[in-house]
């Protein structure tokens, strides 16, 4: 299995293995944002890399990239959310890694204000 390092591996093999011709175009002419490294991206269990594509046409995709281990390969395909409770990256680190995503000041607090919405879900549901 070859290795996804930099973004711009990352988008090359979004485009060359999405099956979605739309989607592939908008990665060349469109607005590409690398939303950074999940610990699981719903609905399955697998680590991977959430990818936002939006088009020159104002259509937005949200595109995953998770691993499969056992067969040695990477699964492309579109999502309907961002899982930003189990977002990976760090702001404020020296050193760009693409878990941290592109903005990744603005993902960080995303995934916090997913993590408290959640929290007052629970106590909001626990207390009926």
């Amino acid at each position: 299995m070859e290795r996804i390092e930099t973004r711009v591996q990352l988008i090359n093999y979004i485009c060359d293995n999405i099956s979605q011709s739309a989607i592939a175009r908008a990665c060349h002419t469109g607005t590409v944002q690398v939303l950074g490294g999940f610990s699981c991206v719903p609905p399955g269990t697998r680590p991977g890399f959430i990818v936002s594509i939006t088009s020159v046409h104002e259509r937005t995709w949200l595109v995953a990239v998770t691993t499969d281990d056992h067969r040695h390969i990477f699964h492309v395909w579109v999502v309907e959310s961002i899982p930003w409770k189990y977002f990976v990256g760090r702001p404020y680190k020296e050193k760009y890694s693409i878990y941290d995503g592109d903005d990744p000041a603005e993902s960080f607090i995303l995934r916090g204000n997913d993590v408290s919405m959640e929290e007052d879900n629970d106590n909001t549901s626990s207390s009926l």
